[in-house]
């Protein structure tokens, strides 16, 4: 018994641990070296470079195996870099017999320092490249080695250092998923409306076309192609139709590259076609495409007759609908090398292509051609830097007139080997464009100006011209686009001084969108317009007095009527016109009128009027009867002010209680002649004298309101500070709420009132700011419910959908996590599920409990908080988010916080988050994120392979027995 646990032990040390090997025999060196050279010498690198590796492994300083090594990595994209180190060591040792096919053979030949010299431009290190190339230059035997083609190389040198000096601007996004993947995504092919595009993919044992359609601005998940397609390996996508109907492939026949297509019918691509023997040759076809009427094809051929290496040749479809005789394109576009990939554009008159003979930079370089009005094509022109590389660069997908295209290239921030990207390049015919945004400060004005009356002008250099004029929106943000370059930007308006700032915009600015600094306003006119004709009146008892007054449009006017001191009447009035007739009806005897008037920039003017009304009866009458001032108009309130009030109004209400809650609900905007939510807080304030609440109550509801009567005083003072802005977030931001005693709501407000009076912060500012959040919708609650839209599934996604914000007067984030707490029961989930749900939102697409257990410190409060801090993950075996959340849920009596303790911090975390709900998705696909996302199925296929050899060894064992 104890001789089989032994042997299982063994057993299992070889299956966990099978790094155990022997050394190579002499035989096996050679054979391994023998096969190592012929894939070397077919020029299959890939596959000669794990011999060479191995063989290194044992021989670490043959300078033979670090030469062709070098020359493996110079030959596999995505892996060139490493071609320099293995050649820097072959060059140390260079021998002028070289046996090249020799096992005995430990130095490199000379042209290691060419093929360094390779290594180093591809990696844009020129210097040393050129530097390579002239010593190898130098030392060569002219019989052997060809000097007109290290000339060439040293050439593409210098026109690179001249093209990256001057190089082009453009924008690059990797298209991401489903597209791209961990394997190569490249040779990317798309259709005219863009929404059908074919790539190949590199996938582990075969090289694979795929398929995807665009629907609504998502891309489908791609299909591979190889079963419809009727084909195997060596296939790949060369173009497609400017309808995305016929497809264009590329096949490696057994050493013969031919073109086919198939058709897209009926929802299916069809069975691969051979084009006809006018294309296809006995000689090398590698790349086709078709104009947009498909009718002209434009493939490339080294049959006889080109001008060397591949050529660029066109054929036109005949009536018979077969592709007629092949035209080669001639000297212009043909060079004695190979040209390569042509695109067509779909206006026909510029053609993109790969060469490798042109003005190039190193290796093949896109460039394009101009079809000329006489039928000529232009001279090549290279695209430039950095679309054109010291690499090879090939495979330029150019979409509408060029302006646009695909590529595929390496990416250290791509998803794996090769990516497709879309690019927009720039010119002077397709300028790039940037969004200017910028807000206007009204901190230094007491009354906000009507948006519509401001404007954002955008001037020219000189500032001859205006390019541009909008009026910024209700909150005095603005944006707009223009092109690069240098421009004034002047933001004026009624009674405001005008203010211009500077704009520069280069082509190679490396953002997109230019934030303006915010323009405080200024005010230009310093006084209120308030004047009357005569200070002083006598008019006959019954008598109305129509006092003209000369004022100022859209200002605040209030007439008080004093007799012997006391008040007897007061209106308010809005001004409509810059000037008034305003009726009196003044009792009789002496009288005092004083008119205030506030301008829309906060200025304000007092006249004072005396009145005389002789009493016509004698001295008995000893009290003034006292006569109601003639009523005035309605105030012309905008339907858009009203619903404001109304909204404002409506979420007072929501959190208002006793007799506040009373008062606001007997509050008619319209008719209480009230112009802004400002007007109602002072209406609130005043009553309090003769109600059971008091100014604070006010106070405070406007606070809880604004915020949305979370239940932690932590929200309420993020929420203040996400909203605000300028000199009061700052303020904000900075403020210690432990180090300044606030510990709860009503201390909050209470410091925020004490330090505006004390003229610290604006109080306008923070006045302005918790009017203006308790007016507007809730950003976090709809943020949360679209997210849960979105993310939840079975009877939770049942409960959203009733939890409609709108239908259940749900005002906040914290209401809407209440309210699925309240409806678990009656539809059939838990608390739990919910906790569950929230968190894998929570985690952002991220599995690491490590990084989850920070966001809940971050956003935890209490004992739950307390906990968190000093939880050990690996002492408890979490491992997993899961594991993280049922410890908590399995503690929360033992540490004094509930379940929906944690729904409220998970809820914290989401609210706070940007969440991408791709990634989210993408983890959920692949299993429960909170598990870890993808199974590991190492785990369950080890011990299964281990107990199924113990089984088998057993039963050998009893059978012998």
């Amino acid at each position: 018994m104890r001789r089989n646990q032994v042997l299982v032990l063994l057993l299992y040390f070889f299956l966990v641990f099978p790094g155990y090997s022997q050394k190579l025999s002499k035989a096996d060196i050679k054979k391994k070296f023998i096969e190592g050279n012929s894939f070397f010498l077919f020029e299959e690198y890939s596959d000669a470079l794990p011999y060479y590796l191995e063989l290194h492994d044992l021989f670490p300083d043959n300078n033979n195996l670090n030469y062709r090594i070098g020359i493996c990595y110079l030959n596999i994209p995505g892996q060139k870099d490493k071609a320099i180190n293995y050649l820097e060591k072959a060059i140390t040792d260079i021998t002028p017999k070289y046996r090249e096919n020799s096992i005995r053979e430990t130095h490199a030949p000379l042209d290691a320092y060419f093929y360094l010299g390779n290594a180093y431009r591809v990696n844009n290190k020129l210097d040393k490249a050129l530097e390579m190339y002239q010593y190898f230059k130098d030392h060569l035997n002219p019989k052997i080695y060809d000097v007109q083609l290290v000339d060439d190389q040293i050439k593409t040198c210098n026109v690179a250092k001249k093209l990256e000096s001057t190089p082009l601007y453009l924008s690059e996004k990797d298209i991401g998923k489903p597209i791209n993947s961990r394997f190569s995504d490249y040779r990317p092919v798309i259709s005219g409306d863009q929404k059908t595009l074919v790539f190949t993919r590199k996938l582990p044992f075969y090289d694979a076309v795929f398929y995807t359609h665009k629907e609504n601005g998502t891309w489908s998940p791609p299909i591979n192609l190889t079963p419809e397609l009727g084909i195997d390996q060596d296939f790949y996508s060369s173009s497609l139709s400017f309808d995305g109907k016929t497809l264009y492939l590329y096949k490696n026949d057994q050493y013969d590259g031919n073109i086919y297509i198939s058709k897209y019918k009926e929802g299916q691509w069809s069975r691969v076609i051979r084009l006809n023997d006018h294309i296809n040759t006995k000689y090398w076809e590698s790349h086709a495409c078709v104009t947009k009427d498909g009718k002209t094809l434009y493939f490339t051929s080294n049959r006889k007759g080109g001008y060397g290496g591949l050529d660029i040749y066109i054929s036109k479809l005949d009536s018979t609908g077969e592709w007629g005789s092949a035209v080669n394109l001639g000297p212009i576009i043909n060079t004695k090398y190979n040209e390569e990939t042509p695109f067509i554009t779909a206006d026909g008159k510029t053609l993109f292509f790969s060469s490798y003979g042109h003005y190039n930079m190193g290796g093949y370089d896109i460039f394009y051609s101009n079809l000329l009005d006489n039928g000529e094509w232009s001279v090549p022109l290279n695209m430039g830097y950095p679309i054109n590389t010291t690499d090879d660069d090939l495979f330029y997908h150019p979409v509408g007139k060029g302006y646009y295209a695909y590529i595929s290239k390496f990416s250290t921030k791509g998803m794996g080997n090769m990516d497709i990207f879309k690019i927009e390049i720039f010119s002077a015919e397709h300028p790039r464009k940037f969004l200017i945004q910028g807000t206007i400060s009204t901190k230094n004005i007491p009354i906000k100006p009507d948006n519509n009356k401001l404007f954002v002008r955008l001037l020219s250099e000189n500032m001859m011209d205006t390019l541009k004029s909008i009026n910024p929106d209700t909150t005095l943000h603005y944006q707009f686009e223009t092109v690069a370059g240098k421009y004034n930007l002047a933001i004026s308006g009624e009674g405001i001084k005008t203010q211009v700032s500077q704009l520069s915009m280069p082509i190679s600015l490396n953002k997109e969108v230019v934030c303006m600094p915010p323009a405080i306003l200024q005010l230009e006119d310093q006084t209120a317009n308030l004047d009357i004709l005569n200070p002083s009146f006598t008019i006959n008892a019954g008598d109305t007095l129509n006092l003209i007054l000369s004022t100022e449009k859209g200002s605040w006017l209030t007439m008080r009527l004093y007799q012997d001191s006391v008040l007897v009447d007061s209106i308010g009035y809005f001004v409509m016109n810059d000037s008034l007739i305003f009726p009196i009806l003044p009792p009789a005897g002496r009288s005092t009128v004083v008119l205030n008037l506030t301008d829309h920039f906060g200025n304000t003017a007092q006249k004072e009027i005396y009145l005389n009304v002789p009493v016509p009866t004698p001295p008995e009458v000893t009290t003034a009867e006292k006569k109601p001032v003639h009523e005035l108009p309605k105030l012309n309130i905008t339907p858009a002010r009203l619903q404001e009030m109304n909204n404002f109004l409506d979420i007072l209400k929501h959190y208002a209680t006793g007799s506040l809650l009373v008062e606001i609900q007997g509050i008619d905007p319209e008719a209480m002649n009230f112009i802004d939510q400002f007007e109602i807080i002072d209406y609130l304030k005043k009553k309090a004298i003769v109600s059971s609440y008091t100014p604070e109550d006010v106070d405070q509801l406007l606070l809880i309101a604004a915020t949305r009567n979370p239940e932690k005083l932590e929200d309420i003072y993020h929420s203040l500070v996400t909203n605000a802005a300028g000199s009061l977030k700052a303020f904000l931001t900075g403020l210690d709420l432990a180090k300044s005693n606030i510990y709860t709501p009503e201390q909050l407000m209470k410091y925020l009132k004490e330090t505006a009076d004390s003229g610290i912060i604006d109080s306008t500012e923070l006045k302005h700011l918790v009017v203006s959040m308790a007016t507007e919708k809730d950003k976090n609650l709809w943020y949360m419910y679209q997210h849960l839209l979105d993310l939840s599934s079975g009877n939770i996604k049942k409960a959203v959908n009733q939890a409609n914000p709108e239908k259940n007067e749900i005002y906040s984030a914290w209401e809407l996590t209440n309210f699925l707490i309240d409806k678990s029961e009656l539809l059939g989930y838990s608390t739990i599920n919910l906790i569950y749900l929230f968190a894998r939102i929570a985690s952002n697409g991220d599995p690491d409990v490590n990084n989850f257990l920070r966001k809940l410190i971050d956003k935890s409060t209490g004992t739950l908080h307390d906990l968190l801090i000093n939880i050990d993950l690996k002492f408890n075996k979490i491992n997993k988010i899961k594991d993280l959340l049922d410890y908590l849920i399995n503690h929360a009596s033992q540490y004094h916080y509930t379940e929906n303790d944690i729904l409220k911090t998970l809820t914290r975390i989401i609210i706070s988050s940007n969440i991408d709900e791709d990634k989210v998705r993408e983890l959920m696909s692949h299993g429960d994120i909170l598990t870890g996302g993808k199974p590991n199925y190492l785990y369950w296929i080890i011990p299964l392979v281990l107990a199924g050899v113990v089984t088998g060894y057993l039963l050998v064992k009893k059978k012998k027995m």
